[in-house]
């Protein structure tokens, strides 16, 4: 009794909108390549060939329909003077069977999308362990710009408060705050 001689792995592609990996293997003992690829066994004599109907087989049964998406991010106040800070990014998701898959917005790289696959439909939000919100929006162009306008404004701000806190003086509408340099609290005089 001859023993049977394991498949050999001789290649792999990535396929589809997931860049879903296939192995590519050598039958030893028919001397054939060939990939198990969703359920199928795609078979050929050429390497070759079997890549490319791998390929194609995949990104068939796997379309994904992309919709764009803004995430807004509350960046924690760790550093001294705590400041304010948004951080705004744009990327595609997409559903894929049960999973979600997201796509950087300036290039092709995709990857899983960590966050809560059953729920996310934008606009939502995601809290993290501290508290701290996750904003997801459908995108559109007005929108990415309003956000952008609004994040530069609430920077600017800050950058403002914290240099009056230098100084140890604000003034507005003729009204004056002293701070006290020991203690750290505002004193109001009218």
């Amino acid at each position: 009794m001859s023993r049977k001689l394991k498949p050999y792995k001789v290649s792999e592609v990535f396929a589809g909108p997931a860049r879903m990996r296939v192995d590519i293997l050598l039958d030893r003992e028919e001397l054939v390549y060939f990939a198990n690829v969703l359920g199928q066994k795609i078979a050929d004599k050429n390497v070759e060939v079997v890549k490319k109907f791998v390929l194609e087989f995949v990104n068939e049964n796997q379309a994904v329909t992309w919709q764009g998406a803004i995430r807004v991010e509350l960046a924690h106040p760790r550093n001294d003077p705590p400041s304010v800070s948004i951080s705004l990014s744009r990327f595609y998701w997409a559903r894929l069977g049960e999973k979600l898959i997201q796509r950087d917005w300036d290039d092709e790289r995709i990857s899983p999308f960590h966050k809560n696959e059953s729920g996310f439909n934008p606009p939502c939000n995601e809290w993290d362990e501290d508290e701290w919100p996750t904003f997801f929006f459908p995108y559109s162009e007005e929108l990415w710009e309003g956000l952008n306008v609004f994040r530069e404004s609430v920077v600017g701000l800050s950058r403002n408060l914290i240099e009056m806190m230098k100084n140890g003086t604000w003034q507005a509408k003729g009204h004056q705050i002293i701070l006290d340099n020991e203690a750290k609290k505002p004193k109001y005089s009218p």
